[in-house]
């Protein structure tokens, strides 16, 4: 466990794990999501899809966005508050992200993988955080 973080990280928690799971989100909203503008029900759907990436490229914390933090994971591992404050970040995108999926997404196989790679990430956040 990254031991800094115990007050709200689940104890069997390595930096490794934490990684894997950062890393896997990044990788879900940049190259997995790379083509998803192209894949929406119609304009109205293309346009809300089109804002949802734009959203996902803003500034997060400290001036930050996704792809800034993760450059340097450093950032987040020597500050507990900015970690806690970046991986609800994650769990927010997850929430927004899941049903702008579900409603402006054309069916077919990427749209079930993307929520399917959705429901695991944030089974992956619930095993990483307590419940406090």
């Amino acid at each position: 466990m990254i031991t800094i973080f115990k007050d709200f990280l689940n104890e069997n928690v390595s930096k490794s794990d934490m990684n894997d799971f950062i890393n896997d989100f990044g990788f879900l909203i940049t190259l997995n999501f790379s083509q998803i503008t192209k894949m929406g029900k119609d304009k109205k759907s293309t346009d809300e899809l089109i804002s949802m990436m734009s959203n996902l490229r803003k500034t997060i914390i400290n001036g930050m966005n996704f792809t800034d933090i993760i450059k340097d994971l450093n950032i987040i591992y020597t500050n507990p508050k900015l970690l806690s404050v970046f991986l609800n970040k994650i769990r927010e995108f997850l929430i927004y992200i899941e049903p702008r999926i579900i409603n402006f997404v054309i069916d077919n196989n990427y749209k079930q993988i993307w929520l399917n790679k959705i429901v695991e990430l944030k089974k992956r956040y619930s095993n990483i955080i307590k419940n406090l």
